[in-house]
């Protein structure tokens, strides 16, 4: 296999390389997609004859750069967690390994961040009124299920219910789950600390 025509580009301060090679195709690609098997080809001549692992770098690192525009139009609409693009990714039908080097590369350019995500979906949540009043275990299991890891979600839930939001929050979960102190058989004040209501909080409702 040889090159046949070797251009470089700029894309958002970044170097972006076209190669056309024998077989016909043409590939753009980044060379932050590269590994070691494969030299940044930037400096190649056209002629240049390349390995069939050097072929194999190139349309990898090509893949990438196809799954990346893909992720960049996703995160230019809203924000996204991790897992959650990854999914959106690999349902277009990105290759997972090029999915996971997107992914990482989002990561190291703050492009996805699970905190910010979570944060930002927590206050969204929190602002809602009307339908059901969430505890502080529900959302933190919801957060689960949009991908966000235990720690983070934990670490989110913290800065977002301060002590005065937690208080709101418990008054309207109370009022539309327990108007009559009736948990059930169960302590009111055990059924909320098992719904993930702090004991600060409890200590003011109950002590008040």
């Amino acid at each position: 296999m040889t090159v046949l025509f070797l251009k470089t580009a700029t894309e958002n301060d970044e170097n972006l390389i076209k190669i056309g090679l024998s077989d016909g195709s043409s590939l753009s690609l980044k060379p932050c997609y590269l590994n070691d098997y494969c030299e940044n080809p930037a400096s190649w001549e056209e002629g240049r004859e390349i390995s069939s692992l050097e072929e194999r770098t190139l349309r990898f690192a090509a893949a990438c750069y196809r799954a990346e525009r893909a992720g960049m139009r996703l995160v230019s609409r809203a924000e996204q967690t991790s897992t959650g693009l990854a999914r959106k990714l690999e349902r277009r039908g990105y290759d997972s390994d090029c999915v996971s080097a997107v992914i990482s590369r989002f990561l190291d350019l703050d492009l996805v961040n699970n905190g910010r995500y979570a944060e930002r979906w927590l206050r969204s949540r929190l602002a809602r009124r009307g339908g059901k009043v969430p505890s502080p275990r529900r959302l933190s299991a919801d957060l689960a299920n949009r991908g966000i890891e235990r720690d983070t979600a934990a670490s989110s839930l913290k800065e977002t219910l301060d002590i005065e939001t937690e208080w709101a929050l418990l008054q309207r979960f109370i009022a539309q789950n327990f108007p009559d102190g009736d948990s059930e058989g169960f302590s009111l004040r055990g059924r909320l600390k098992f719904e993930g209501f702090s004991s600060s909080v409890l200590r003011r409702w109950f002590e008040d």
